[in-house]
């Protein structure tokens, strides 16, 4: 059984602006955050969902109502409760309640605001939420659930199993993130996706920032052969598909791509469309495969059973004998994206790569192992 639920944040409110904790009080639109539920029913207009719930509180209904899909109201996604800290900003906190904030801080699970919740209660009304949800819905089924920060966060947090105040940026005012249901265990397939406000309105602000892309579909993706370092023709489909890619791609400045055939052939259209240069780089390549590069999974585990026995068990192998691990392809591109960061700083960079490296990198930020990277969606 496989269904996808999309998570989306309410748009901006008058109380994030003037940076008042909300909690399970309420704050009116702002003309922007009217604008974001605005594009983001465009953005989901052509998609179709099975089940569409959403906070009853007024800005994540004020949200959904801007869709044209009929939302129906579940107390389990509400914001969380901040008890007396509802409605002051964050001054007034720190004036008001100094210890309770510095052991908030430090992340003592208190009851916020002295009767709000704790982030554990948080946690697990969050989850409860999201698998009460996934249990509604058959296979192949979809669902849209407009909520806010906290929830979310949580949700999400709880699926990749990191830090609740770990490597996560802040939830985006109108954000997507999808998780896909498979298996018994949920996936994080993408997060905080903003694409539809094309960096207007959005929730980042002078911060460099790396947009990666995954090339193209392959002949080999086709075939399901493990291709590394092989160049990888486009197939029909995959030429297509960087065309679309190019025709919804961010405003990059600088576009980097991997050496490899088949990721040039994806950056090509997309360098045309925004008239930039294309810079090769080697770090942006795929995972080395070894000998295990062009080989089916069946044939691998013909001819190299030791080793795909050690694989399928969790072990990070060097793919081949003597290729890359996951947790050394991760910490390369890690570094790359660390170079252009520093190169590049406040501005918007595009990075054409792969989809192993790219799942190997995203686990390296959240420091977690290859044997839960199942926790991460492979990237289409």
């Amino acid at each position: 059984m496989a269904v996808e639920i999309t998570l989306v944040r309410h748009g901006e409110t008058e109380a994030n602006v003037a940076g008042v904790w909300q909690g399970t009080g309420d704050s009116a639109l702002t003309s922007r955050g009217t604008e974001q539920a605005k594009r983001l029913a465009e953005r989901v207009d052509g998609q179709e969902f099975d089940l569409v719930v959403a906070s009853p509180l007024g800005r994540a209904a004020t949200t959904a109502g801007a869709t044209r899909f009929h939302a129906e109201p579940d107390p389990q996604w509400r914001e969380m409760g901040l008890g007396a800290w509802e409605g002051l900003n964050r001054s007034e906190v720190e004036q008001q309640f100094p210890d309770e904030l510095a052991a908030f801080k430090e992340g003592q699970d208190i009851p916020v605001g002295g009767t709000g919740e704790t982030i554990t209660e948080l946690a697990a009304r969050s989850v409860a939420a999201l698998r009460s949800v996934a249990e509604r819905l058959d296979d192949g089924e979809r669902a849209l659930v407009v909520s806010h920060g906290g929830p979310i966060m949580m949700a999400t947090a709880a699926v990749l199993g990191v830090a609740r105040r770990g490597p996560l940026h802040p939830i985006v005012n109108t954000s997507l993130t999808r998780l896909v249901f498979e298996n018994g265990a949920f996936q994080v397939a993408s997060f905080n996706d903003d694409g539809h406000l094309n960096g207007h309105h959005s929730g980042y602000h002078g911060e460099a920032q790396v947009v990666l892309v995954r090339h193209g579909q392959t002949v080999s993706n086709t075939e399901h052969r493990w291709q590394g370092r092989q160049p990888g023709a486009l197939t029909p489909l995959g030429r297509q598909q960087a065309e679309t890619v190019a025709s919804v791609f961010p405003p990059v400045g600088r576009l980097y791509s991997s050496p490899l055939a088949r990721a040039l052939d994806t950056a090509a259209p997309i360098a045309g469309e925004l008239a930039v240069d294309v810079t090769p780089m080697e770090d942006l390549a795929e995972m080395y495969f070894g000998a295990w590069e062009n080989l089916t999974s069946s044939e691998i585990e013909e001819r190299f059973p030791a080793q795909w026995r050690l694989f399928q068990a969790g072990e990070d192998v060097p793919r081949g004998g003597d290729g890359e691990t996951y947790a050394g392809a991760g910490a390369r591109l890690a570094a790359a994206i660390e170079r252009l960061t520093e190169e590049h700083p406040d501005e918007l960079v595009g990075a054409v790569t792969h989809g192993g490296v790219s799942r190997a990198f995203v686990s390296h930020i959240l420091g977690i192992g290859f044997d839960v990277r199942h926790r991460l969606h492979l990237l289409d």
